[in-house]
């Protein structure tokens, strides 16, 4: 059977500030804090759990039993699901604690062993709060935790609600990741509709095909475009109309003029293809140059 010990305090930092003292007492083997929290009592009577410290896995009561004991002490802080007979404690200890416990205060609840307790009891020894001690059986521990499992298994419908609410935020994500996607693809067009043939690209394209070579291969994507440069958005293109070079506009036009005037002359073939779809349309077309 464990202890549950409770020691208010007057002001609302001093809980906090003596259980971090104590556990750096425990660092020093000097005293042997196993499950305890602070709970501070806000002007308004509001409940707020400060700190949780333990010794997981073994010795650590987690943050709901706390709530769900804190729900049980002061039922009016303790939300649905908080009943006396989840766990027995004396009415006049519930008493004292709510006396002990008012607007503006603080308190350290810890739960103990026996052979630990008059060591910790010790160590709260001029601390300046107010010590209450009840006993805690196994069991009613066992209860509680039992209980506030229960208590927090969400109705379906909860969680139908949040995954509503996850395939919405899901939903905007990709909707915003789109409408940037098709921004950056305007501006693309944009600037291959104005845009020279530069020696830059020059250069790619020389060095794009040495590259393939070295690896062993013949053919090469050297040049890549939206289809809304085509007049007719690629469908010369899809059909092998021998004259879809009539629809090239912007620099796919002087890439291709590039072609014919340098590269044709020294052996190399160009031929055009349709890359991809974009929502049931043509999206990129590729240039691809091979010397075989």
């Amino acid at each position: 059977m464990a202890h549950l010990l409770v020691v208010a305090f007057d002001s609302l930092g001093a809980a906090d500030e003596v259980l971090c003292r104590l556990r750096g007492l425990q660092k020093e083997h000097l005293v042997d804090l196993e499950d305890a929290c602070v709970v501070q009592r806000d002007e308004q009577g509001e409940l707020h759990l400060k700190q949780v410290v333990g010794r997981p896995p073994d010795g650590f009561l987690s943050k709901g039993f706390w709530k769900r004991l804190m729900a049980h002490i002061f039922p009016a802080n303790g939300g649905k699901g908080a009943h006396r007979h989840d766990i027995e404690l004396s009415r006049k200890f519930i008493q004292q604690v709510g006396e002990q416990l008012k607007p503006g205060s603080s308190a350290i609840f810890a739960v103990v062993e026996p052979a630990r307790l008059d060591r910790l009891i010790e160590a709260f020894q001029g601390a300046g709060g107010h010590l209450l001690k009840t006993d805690l059986p196994d069991e009613a521990v066992r209860r509680l935790e039992l209980v506030l499992v229960e208590s927090e298994i969400p109705a379906a419908r909860d969680l139908q609600a949040l995954a509503a609410e996850a395939a919405l935020r899901a939903s905007g994500v990709r909707r915003n990741h789109r409408d940037e996607e098709e921004e950056r693809r305007r501006r693309w067009i944009h600037e291959l509709l104005h845009a020279d043939l530069t020696p830059g690209l020059i250069e790619h394209i020389r060095h794009t095909c040495l590259e393939a070579a070295r690896r062993g291969e013949s053919r090469v994507l050297i040049y890549r475009f939206p289809s809304e440069l085509l007049e007719d958005r690629g469908r010369a293109i899809i059909d092998q109309d021998p004259e879809w070079v009539a629809t090239l506009r912007g620099q796919p036009r002087k890439v291709y003029e590039f072609w014919k005037r340098e590269l044709e002359p020294r052996g190399y073939k160009l031929t055009v293809r349709l890359l991809n779809y974009r929502d049931g349309l043509p999206g990129d077309v590729g240039f691809f140059l091979s010397w075989a």
